[in-house]
């Protein structure tokens, strides 16, 4: 294979990020996966592996300059968390990358939150709080829901609605935090937003996802893209996603928002200097029909150009949907009729031997894809696949 080949390196080679390996190989690159795991999916198919925990800086950053000439390692990306392990080693391995400082104020909830409060940015209101009297405070000032969440973390875990001082007293005996964040509760739909700074520091939109929680625990039940609001609401969260972004000294490169619409406008919870997790960016978005937004992206991931006027919109509707779990222990999955419209379907656990109740997104058995020309028969072909979900004693 040609030295001449620029190779990318994605931290980060679970089930999910697999199937990014094939997207970067088909643009053109060659791809060095980092994984803990020794057995992570993504490394069956890379062109270059190396195995290490994503945290440990040092060690992936003097493997990558070790072999940085003779892999032609040109650039250095994530589709999960790890956006300070990115921006620092692309910092020690002079890659193309944000700041360290931006990348760690996007992944503290507070310091980014009061950084969009003095800067203006639409945000929901929330506050700190060190114990449970001032998270009592805060719920009775509201006089309606609040949402807590860690200051750090991902996935759900840690995150819950508060409607009364009862369920905020469970809550703080259940997980005793030092702090959390504490906010209003919003009503609206949820918004994910993919986008990138270009060369010339110009804020580009790839596009929208719509999202769904189960009403009772923090995991995602379902994923739309592209979004069906009208384009002045599209139009206000690239807006929104971009003064966020630039709040917190971000102007190159790829950058995801976690948005809701409300009454009052378009609010963002948060921002990371990367695109969104697989679900959406690398199946959702290549099973419309239109432009995988991992690939449009990659140009820029080496210090070169993004070229948005070759960005094809999508040509249909595509979803994701969650698995639920039955009311009974299994032994495998099946699907009852040949829906020739699912598009894939990833399964985390195949099997259980206790009845499964979920309380957190790693709980999730697993998201079955599929598209349709229109918004509203989605919906209907969806019902009818979860139907025939076979949960087999």
């Amino acid at each position: 294979m040609s030295k001449n080949i620029p190779t990318l390196v994605m931290v980060g080679g679970g089930i999910q990020e697999a199937a990014a390996v094939e997207i970067v190989q088909s643009s053109g690159y060659r791809l060095l996966t980092t994984d803990m795991n020794p057995d992570a999916k993504a490394f069956q198919k890379s062109d270059f592996t190396f195995c290490s925990d994503g945290r440990d800086i040092q060690k992936i950053a003097k493997y990558i300059n070790t072999n940085k000439f003779d892999l032609n390692i040109k650039g250095i990306f994530t589709l999960t968390e790890m956006v300070e392990t990115v921006a620092a080693v692309g910092n020690l391995c002079d890659l193309p990358s944000v700041s360290l400082k931006s990348a760690g104020l996007c992944q503290n909830k507070i310091d980014s939150k009061e950084k969009w409060v003095h800067d203006g940015v639409p945000t929901p209101d929330g506050k700190i709080v060190k114990c449970i009297d001032e998270a009592r405070v805060f719920l009775q000032n509201q006089q309606k829901d609040c949402f807590v969440k860690p200051l750090t973390g991902s996935g759900g875990i840690g995150a819950s609605k508060i409607s009364s001082n009862k369920e905020l007293e469970d809550y703080y005996s259940l997980n005793n935090p030092d702090e959390l964040l504490i906010e209003e509760h919003l009503q609206g739909k949820m918004l994910d937003l993919n986008g990138c700074f270009n060369e010339k520091g110009e804020f580009i939109s790839l596009g929208c996802f719509e999202r769904s929680f189960n009403d009772d625990i923090v995991i995602e039940k379902s994923g739309i893209y592209p979004s069906s609001k009208h384009i002045d609401i599209l139009n206000e969260a690239k807006d929104v996603t971009e003064r966020a972004a630039k709040s917190l000294g971000i102007k190159w490169g790829p950058v995801k928002s976690d948005l809701i619409v409300t009454s009052s406008g378009v609010k963002v919870f948060e921002i990371a200097p990367r695109l969104h997790g697989p679900k959406g960016t690398v199946f959702l978005t290549s099973i419309s029909g239109g432009t995988n937004h991992l690939s449009a992206i990659l140009p820029i991931l080496i210090g070169s150009s993004l070229k948005d006027d070759e960005i094809k919109p999508p040509l249909f509707f595509s979803s994701f949907e969650l698995i639920m779990p039955p009311n009974k222990p299994f032994s495998s999955i099946d699907l009852n009729k040949d829906f020739k419209d699912v598009h894939e379907v990833l399964i985390f656990r195949s099997s259980s031997k206790n009845i499964l109740k979920y309380s957190k997104s790693s709980d999730a058995i697993g998201y079955f894809f599929s598209k349709s020309k229109d918004f509203a028969s989605l919906s209907i072909k969806n019902h009818q696949i979860s139907k025939n979900i076979n949960f087999k004693d």
